[in-house]
């Protein structure tokens, strides 16, 4: 049964607890005074619960009537705790009922079994879980606590080149998907500038949010958003927070905040989950002070924190600005929290040092009232100079000048110069990783995830993969698995080869103005079941047929059928007695030089800055952890 989503809960659970009328309907203005949402959004909520069959509808002349179904009666009862029960029961995945202890009827014979024993204490409750059946409901694994969607939004001067490794560290194939959202690149001048231009990037990013929830909504029901946000991109949050009603967060990180320290948490408590709201503060950070100083709508929440500590959970570190991006920040305080809700105090907290003076003195300054006297003068001494120097202009200059503008335009027979080429589109490429297939083989799959930020919709048609060099790995003497390499979107068939080589896939990927999407490619080697390769290759989109061409530089990836664990010792002794069972004609001295081999080649591998993906990462570890192979 597919989960509630948005405000749909909550009107649902209205609809069930308002008092009902004689036919036993619920009126929409009873709904909206309940749950405080606008009249007219009532009524869309509605409509979407009559559609997947929750509630009944009855539309009269003032509005809508709703009426909650069975099935709406048994969706709700999917939020409720599941009640815990004692005694005995079938195991999961058992197909027996629960067993029941039933009275032994009276008869003349004694009873056979044991005397009853004195009644046992109580047993703690245990979370149970349905055994079978299409509404069971399936316990999380222990590395994440639900299928997550985690959104990541950057600040001001900056294309936030801390994404890929952010998602490097929180993504969880098949369990959180991570995804930044880019508005493009947003000066300081539009920062400052208190009208008109913080508009168009929080509507940007409205527009990818709402994009990306329905997307994995409608393919993951029960996934939850989660939000990471650096700088301004907290107040977009805000601003967004404002104007969505029905936009619930699971988990929200905020660094270098420029939210108002008196930002009203308490109006938005119910859009998260309880204790879900962490602040990042660096107490030697400056920009949230001087953007509360210079301008108008920030705060110097990203130093100080926000007044309310009772929602929100104000962390204090020493660093600046940009201290959140190092991969030991992102392992030890945001892995924890996105994937379980983890949360540690700093040792900078301990003792932590008053606010430096400059920092204090910053704060009360009123730069923004000097900032914009200053550009009020500019203004008026440009519109003073303008009109004396038009009122300074003779007859003789005049004539002039209106020559000069005649000179300036094309001749009869003449040919102007063509405008400037526009291109088509502005594909934003978020992200690009790797996401293996595990098992007995390793078939590495690039996930593109892409963003149209241009004027008009864009079509991908074809996929260049220029492979640059290839380091053909020794096999050794392990029984490859036959694998059937798993779903994708398209598949890149390469080979070993001295020389490079260009493959090109045709693809058919269309993005409309400011939609969100992604595809992947499937990396295989001909033959299969045989492949062992490093592959070094650059990835071209080509959009709109061949007018732009979009590149992803320096890939790394192994596909292998051979393991991704380099021996040590004990397993390569465990190898020669499977190769002679086996009846494979392998010597120690034969062994010994291929993986001699293999490490120079992945130790020349490991220097290469580029993507790599996490089979090959695996054996580089594995192989400088052995000794084996060593010269």
């Amino acid at each position: 049964m597919a989960k509630l989503f948005g405000a749909q809960k909550l009107v649902l659970q209205a609809v069930q607890d308002s008092p009902k009328d004689a036919s036993g309907y619920v009126a929409d203005g009873q709904i909206a005074q309940r749950t405080s949402i606008a009249l007219k959004d009532v009524r869309d909520w509605i409509e979407t619960l009559e559609g997947e069959g929750h509630v009944e509808v009855a539309r009269t002349e003032t509005g809508l009537c709703a009426s909650i179904t069975a099935k709406g009666r048994l969706q709700l009862g999917l939020y409720e705790p599941i009640p815990t029960t004692h005694g005995t029961f079938a195991g999961a995945g058992s197909s027996e009922p629960p067993r029941t202890e039933s009275p032994p009827a009276a008869t003349a014979e004694p009873p056979t079994a044991p005397t009853a024993q004195p009644p046992s204490p109580p047993v703690p409750p245990q979370p149970t879980w349905p055994s079978s059946g299409p509404e069971a409901v399936t316990p999380t694994t222990g590395d994440v606590d639900g299928f997550q969607v985690v959104l990541l939004i950057h600040g001001i001067r900056t294309q936030a080149h801390w994404g890929p490794m952010v998602a490097s560290k929180l993504e969880v194939p098949g369990q959180i998907e991570v995804i930044p959202i880019r508005y493009g690149y947003f000066d300081a001048f539009r920062f400052w500038f208190p009208f008109w231009t913080r508009g168009k990037p929080i509507e940007q990013v409205y527009k990818q949010v709402r994009v990306a929830v329905q997307k994995y909504r409608r393919e993951r029901p029960e996934a939850k958003l989660s939000i990471v946000a650096h700088s301004f991109g907290t107040y977009v949050v805000g601003e967004i927070l404002k104007r969505e009603f029905d936009l619930k967060i699971h988990r929200l990180i905020l660094c270098g905040s420029v939210l108002p320290q008196d930002f009203s948490w308490e109006q938005y408590q119910g859009r998260f989950d309880d204790d879900k709201v962490v602040n990042e503060c660096g107490k030697a950070d400056i920009w949230p002070v001087l953007a509360q100083s210079a301008s108008w709508g920030y705060g110097a929440s990203g130093t100080h924190g926000f007044f309310n500590e009772v929602l929100v959970k104000n962390r204090f570190h020493g660093g600046g600005h940009g201290q959140y991006f190092e991969p030991e920040f992102v392992e030890k305080y945001w892995e924890p929290f996105i994937k379980k809700g983890g949360y540690e105090r700093t040792e900078f907290e301990k003792k932590m040092p008053t606010t430096p003076w400059r920092v204090s003195v910053l704060g009360i300054l009123p730069l923004k009232w000097l900032l914009a006297g200053s550009l009020a003068g500019m203004i008026a001494f440009a519109g003073y100079v303008g009109v004396n120097s038009a009122s300074q202009v003779s007859p003789g200059d005049a004539r002039d000048s209106s020559l000069v503008r005649q000179n300036t335009e094309p001749r009869s027979g003449e040919r102007s110069l063509p405008p400037e080429p526009v291109l088509p589109e502005d594909i934003d490429i978020a992200s690009a990783s790797f996401m293996d297939y595990e098992g007995d083989a390793r078939a590495p799959r690039l996930d593109l995830k892409l963003t149209n930020m241009g004027s008009r919709p864009a079509f991908i048609t074809q996929v260049r993969v220029n492979v640059k060099k290839t380091w053909r790995l020794r096999d050794l003497p392990q029984i490859p698995g036959v694998v059937v390499p798993p779903g994708h979107n398209y598949v890149i068939e390469l080979r070993p080869s001295d020389q490079p080589y260009q493959v090109v896939e045709k693809v058919s990927e269309g993005l409309h103005k400011d939609d969100f999407g992604r595809f992947s490619l499937q990396f295989v080697e001909d033959p299969w079941p045989a492949s062992n390769t490093i592959y070094l290759a650059d990835v071209e989109l080509v959009a709109n047929s061949d007018e732009t061409v979009y590149t992803i530089k320096d890939i790394l990836f192994l596909i292998t059928m051979f393991g991704t664990s380099f021996p040590d010792q004990r397993s390569l002794g465990e190898l020669i007695r499977v190769a002679n069972y086996l009846g494979q004609e392998f010597d120690v001295r034969t062994i010994e030089e291929a993986l001699r081999l293999n490490k120079r080649m992945l130790l020349e591998v490991a220097e290469i800055r580029a993507v790599k993906n996490l089979a090959l990462l695996e054996l580089i570890e594995s192989a400088k952890d052995s000794s084996i192979g060593e010269s």
